[in-house]
């Protein structure tokens, strides 16, 4: 392993915490203890996208929900006098539950696609990833925004907020009338387009993981309507409030 260049940025990894826990007995010290060095990236390749490959001495595997599991001498031995709390973040076998997602290729590379906590479920068992679908669909140019809806539903939906830069100029090319965006989202063959572009974009995604509905809107996802973190993260609970109707139609 060449240069390290990126990390696991995940409290409980170094072996650190448990001189400390050790000395002063108190399970809060963890939180203070961000030892984050797990992969890294050769010095003359890498694979867009990963983390990087193992350090040397650690292994890894995924578990359920396609979670991170590690395990290494760079890894805490637990909670000190704690064995509920043992329990939760370590396997039987000794293995670190991570709580990301991810897989790794047949070059060893890493890669992380989501939180657990973030998995959504279906009504009919499936997990989905919601930002893997987002970051898969988003990079559209017609796109602008989008929150997939997915968690205890049939199928995967989603809320799109088009790029109205682009969209008025294609509207432009099919010699389109319309008042304003609201009426323009309506036309058949505005629908029908975003309908071929979605085919397009997820055709490398399971077909459970599949946008099989959407709404496209006309006001963006904001900040100042809550629906933003000041990172620009979408407030998922906040955006389904807001658009409750448009979500239940798409499954009525």
């Amino acid at each position: 392993c060449g240069f390290v260049i990126d990390g696991f940025y995940y409290i409980k990894v170094c072996p650190l915490y448990a001189n400390f826990a050790e000395s002063f007995n108190h399970k809060a010290i963890l939180d203070f203890v961000k030892c984050f060095i797990y992969v890294c990236w050769d010095d003359h390749k890498f694979k867009l996208k990963s983390v990087g490959t193992l350090v040397p001495n650690m292994q890894v595997k995924i578990g359920e929900n396609n979670e991170i599991l590690l395990k290494g001498g760079s890894i805490t031995k637990g909670y000190y006098n704690n064995p509920e709390e043992n329990a939760k973040a370590f396997t039987e076998d000794g293995f670190l539950r991570t709580g990301d997602a991810g897989y790794i290729d047949k070059e060893g590379n890493l890669f992380i696609t989501e939180r657990i906590k973030e998995l959504m479920k279906t009504s009919n068992g499936k997990y989905i990833a919601p930002q893997q679908i987002e970051g898969k669909v988003g990079k559209d140019s017609f796109i602008e925004q989008i929150a997939i809806i997915a968690d205890a539903r049939k199928y995967v939906s989603a809320l799109i907020v088009p790029n109205y830069d682009a969209l008025a100029e294609y509207a432009k090319s099919l010699n389109l009338k319309y008042k304003n965006y609201a009426e323009l989202i309506k036309n058949s063959q505005i629908v029908e387009f975003f309908q071929k572009r979605l085919q397009n974009l997820q055709q490398e995604l399971a077909s459970y993981e599949q946008i099989k509905k959407f709404t496209l809107l006309t006001t963006p996802f904001s900040i100042n309507n809550d629906e933003l973190t000041p990172t620009l993260k979408l407030k998922r609970k906040n955006i389904y409030k807001n658009y409750f109707r448009e979500i239940e139609a798409m499954y009525a």
